[in-house]
């Protein structure tokens, strides 16, 4: 029987400031539902976010909604998820996930190489930063690190290139890199083999992210000495249960875990802070995504200013 009663979904939108592409979405807004419900084993209100993302979740926010609702209405403890949006708010909510402040991490950069330029001065020479490639023209992409690296000879620089690359135009681009301050280079390319081929050729680290959401893993490559990082974004990976294994996995291949974002709201963020603390206290998450929101609107999830969906 499950320890959740008295559940209400809400969902909203909340816009950007521009437009966001991702992984050949373009969206305006965001679209976010909050599941609230009262945990009896916990006796207190317990809250989880449901946000898959466009271009890297293959459910639909209206598909999570609707798996909640029947694992809601079959009384299970341990439904069986299909979405792995839906069962981290599941797990959220068994487990009676609050949220905590958003700590300072590692700053995501992006737009032109003016806007990231304006951005790196206006933080006061981070030391380190993560920049997305591989959505720009290769030129343009290595002209604004090199730019940074000038403004900053110890810069130490993430790279995500969300796995934008064939063999071809990974070779192309990380071959022009100063390797020296380049960390690691997540999903190069589409396929793993193409992505350790880089890494060998070139020896520059890399690390996983849109892998891990796989439905078979961990597959044997993940053993590679140049993977030096799992990238672990929970609202797109699932469970608790999910997520823990990865944890053991990284720990037992020492390599690094960083838990990361989705563009999820503040709210969700700062769950994910929470368990940042939890599951990787010693590693900086990604969670710079904020910025990226306009200002005035319901970061927090306010019920009362979200459209309830279920039950009507």
């Amino acid at each position: 029987m499950s320890m959740l009663r008295d559940i209400a979904i809400y969902r909203t939108s909340l816009a950007f400031k521009r437009p966001m592409t991702f992984a050949q979405h373009t969206l305006n807004d965001r679209d976010i539902a909050l599941v609230k419900a009262f945990n009896i084993e916990l006796n207190r209100e317990v809250r989880a976010e449901i946000a898959p993302l466009p271009g890297f979740s293959p459910e639909s926010l209206e598909q999570a909604i609707a798996e909640i609702i029947t694992a809601v209405k079959t009384g299970q403890l341990k439904h069986q998820f299909h979405c792995a949006s839906s069962a981290f708010a599941w797990d959220c909510l068994h487990q009676g996930i609050t949220p905590s402040q958003v700590s300072a991490d590692v700053p995501l950069l992006q737009g032109s190489i003016e806007q990231i330029h304006t951005q790196y001065l206006s933080l006061k020479h981070p030391t380190q930063i993560k920049l997305k490639v591989a959505r720009l023209a290769p030129n343009i992409e290595l002209d604004i690190i090199h730019t940074l690296v000038k403004l900053n000879p110890q810069l130490q620089i993430r790279l995500d290139a969300n796995q934008g690359w064939d063999r071809g135009q990974g070779a192309a681009f990380v071959s022009q890199l100063p390797k020296n301050n380049i960390v690691f280079i997540e999903e190069p390319c589409a396929i793993l083999s193409d992505s350790l081929y880089l890494a060998e050729r070139y020896q520059l680290p890399i690390a996983l992210d849109e892998q891990l959401q796989q439905p078979m893993w961990p597959l044997a490559a993940f053993s590679h000495q140049a993977i030096t990082a799992f990238i672990i974004k929970p609202m797109l990976v699932g469970s608790f249960k999910r997520i823990e294994q990865l944890l053991a996995l990284a720990k037992q291949q020492q390599k690094r875990a960083i838990l990361s974002c989705a563009f999820e709201s503040q709210y969700g963020l700062s769950v994910l802070a929470t368990l940042a603390g939890k599951w990787t206290p010693n590693e900086a998450p990604g969670l710079d995504t904020k910025k990226y929101f306009c200002d005035k609107q319901n970061h927090t999830l306010n019920t009362s200013e979200m459209e309830q969906v279920w039950p009507k």
